[in-house]
C-alpha cells in the first residue's frame, strides 16, 4: 500500500488537485492544461537567491544545501510527458496545504480572485513590515497581496478553491485500487476528510485522520466530532471484523506530537493517546508535516511491552527527495518486527538522471 500523508499540493486549489490525480493515475501528464505561465521565486527573471533555481543561477540552496542544477527544467515542467502512474493500491490524506493558501493563509473567495487576476505581487512596500504581514497573511491573505508591489501579468486560468467535497470527489473518482481509495462509505454531501479502510488480505485496518485546521495557520487538531468517529470506528471495526484485523495503522498529515489545538471543540493529544493505547492492535502512526525522518516510540505505561511507533518521513519536495518503505514481519511467538528503509535521491548525474541511495 502506498501511503501519502498530505501537502501534496500548495494552495488548496482545484487545478492543483487535478494535476496531482493526473500524476498518480495517468500515463501522460500535461501540466500546462492545469497550470499556466510561471513567474515566481524560482524564475531567473525574479532573481531571488534565497530559493532554488533549477537553472545555473547561483543561489543559496546550491551553495549551502547541495541542490543540483537541472538546465531546462522550468521549460520542461509545462510539457506533456510520459508518466509512470502508481501500480500499487494507494490511500491519500490531506494536509494544511490542501486547505490553506501556502498552508498558512485563510482560503477565502477574495484571495482566489486575486490569485487569478492580472497583478503579480513581487515585494514589500513601505507600508508593510514582515511581522505585520505574517500575521495578516494568516487571517486575510488578499489584504496582504493588495498592498504589495506588483507587476502586470496575463490573467491565469480560473481555478476555484478546493473544498472538502472537492478533495473527496477527486480521490473517490480517481482510477486505481482500492476502489474509491478509502472513501467508500461517504455520501455525495459528506464533508469528512477522514475514513477507514480494511485490507482483508493483509489483515490490516487503516485509519486516516484529518488534522488540518482550516481557520488559518499550520497548526493542527482533532475536533470532538472526529474523535468520537475514531472511537466508534475502532470499537466497531475491531469487534465486527473478528480475527480479520490483526494490526491497525493510523495515518495523518500531522503526528500526535504536533496536535496543539486544544481550543473549544478540540481534543487534547493526551486524550487521543489514551484512546490509542486502549487498542493494542494499533502499531503505527504514519505522518509527515515536519519534513523530518523521525521515529518516536509511545510505550503503553499500563501494559509494558505494548505501544506504538510514530513514523514521520521527510518531503518529496525537499532535497534530497525522500520516500520510505515500511515492512512488517509477524513472528510465531505473536510479536511483530518493523523494518524501515529510507530511499533518497542524493545527487543529479551529468546526464540529468538521478542517483537513488538507500
Amino acid at each position: 500500500m502506498c501511503i501519502i500523508t498530505g501537502d501534496s499540493i500548495d494552495n488548496g486549489l482545484v487545478n492543483e488537485m487535478t494535476l496531482l490525480i493526473d500524476i498518480l493515475t495517468q500515463q501522460h501528464c500535461s501540466p500546462s492544461k492545469r497550470l499556466t505561465s510561471y513567474f515566481g521565486v524560482q524564475s531567473d527573471e525574479r532573481g531571488d537567491a534565497f530559493y532554488w533555481h533549477p537553472s545555473s543561477f547561483d543561489d543559496l540552496t546550491k551553495t549551502l544545501l547541495g541542490y543540483p542544477s537541472v538546465d531546462g527544467m522550468m521549460d520542461a515542467i509545462s510539457m506533456t510527458y510520459k508518466n509512470e502512474p502508481l501500480k500499487v493500491p494507494w490511500l491519500l490524506s490531506n494536509g494544511n496545504h490542501e486547505s490553506l493558501i501556502q498552508g498558512l493563509g485563510f482560503h477565502s473567495d477574495e484571495v482566489v480572485e486575486f490569485a487569478i487576476g492580472s497583478l503579480k505581487p513581487v515585494g514589500f512596500t513601505d507600508t508593510l513590515d514582515l511581522v505585520t504581514t505574517s500575521e495578516l497573511f494568516r487571517a486575510a491573505p488578499e489584504k496582504v497581496f493588495s498592498q504589495l508591489k506588483a507587476r502586470p501579468i496575463k490573467s491565469e486560468l480560473a481555478s476555484a478553491k478546493l473544498s472538502a467535497l472537492d478533495f473527496i470527489a477527486a480521490v473517490k473518482n480517481a482510477p486505481g485500487q482500492p476502489i474509491m481509495h478509502g472513501f467508500t462509505n461517504h455520501g455525495p454531501h459528506d464533508e469528512r476528510v477522514y475514513f477507514s479502510y480494511i485490507d482483508a488480505e493483509k489483515r490490516c485496518l487503516y485509519i486516516f485522520l484529518d488534522t488540518a485546521v482550516r481557520s488559518s495557520g499550520a497548526h493542527d487538531g482533532i475536533d470532538l466530532e472526529q474523535f468520537n468517529w475514531l472511537k466508534t470506528t475502532l470499537d466497531l471495526e475491531l469487534r465486527e471484523s473478528g480475527s480479520v484485523v490483526e494490526m491497525v495503522i493510523i495515518a495523518s498529515h500531522h503526528g500526535l506530537d504536533e496536535i496543539t489545538d486544544e481550543s473549544m471543540g478540540y481534543v487534547s493529544s493526551d486524550v487521543i493517546l489514551t484512546l490509542i493505547h486502549s487498542h493494542h492492535e494499533i502499531k503505527l502512526w504514519l505522518c509527515g508535516h515536519t519534513h523530518k525522518n523521525e521515529v518516536r516510540a509511545y510505550p503503553n505505561a499500563q501494559h509494558p511491552g505494548l505501544g506504538f511507533f510514530q513514523i514521520a518521513t521527510a518531503s518529496l519536495m525537499d532535497w534530497p527527495c525522500t520516500t520510505r518503505t515500511i515492512e512488517v514481519f509477524e513472528h510465531s511467538d505473536g510479536s511483530s518486527e518493523i523494518e524501515l528503509t529510507v530511499h533518497r535521491v542524493s545527487r543529479a548525474k551529468p546526464d540529468g538522471s538521478l542517483d537513488v541511495k538507500v
